[in-house]
């Protein structure tokens, strides 16, 4: 928050064509902005891992050794480190594949880390149970 502005970041996080995501992650983000109303000390920022075009992390060391984005040797990955380093909290909006977390999200979260340490997250999380959506 060194600019004085609260930067967040809404993860849509299916990479699903065909989703009810996108309009899950509009209306969470939608609340937010209405509760902020015309607040100039906070700045949403939304993020679709599906647009990322992110590879199964292929780094020649573990997330955790990298400590600063230059390290990376993969433009993908410089280029999420670029996004999710300057923002102070994150809103996750992910459904729910065979009780668990999307396979491309997990993969987007593990291929960064000194870009998280210390952030706070929010998880919204959605599903289908028989015929139903579930939030």
């Amino acid at each position: 928050m060194a600019s004085g502005i609260y930067q967040v970041g809404i993860i849509a996080g299916s990479q699903r064509q065909i989703q009810a995501g996108s309009q899950i992650t509009d209306w969470v983000q939608g609340i937010i902005q209405n509760h902020l109303g015309n607040s100039n000390t906070v700045k949403l920022q939304r993020i679709n891992i599906k647009d990322l075009g992110l590879p199964v992390y292929d780094e020649p060391y573990p997330p955790a050794q990298i400590t600063s984005t230059d390290q990376y040797t993969k433009d993908t990955t410089k280029a999420w480190s670029k996004i999710v380093a300057p923002l102070d909290a994150f809103v996750v909006v992910t459904p729910e594949y065979n009780l668990n977390v999307p396979a491309g999200l997990k993969n987007a979260i593990d291929l960064l880390y000194f870009e998280w340490t210390k952030k706070p997250f929010f998880i919204i999380s959605y599903g289908v149970l028989l015929s139903r959506l579930e939030l």
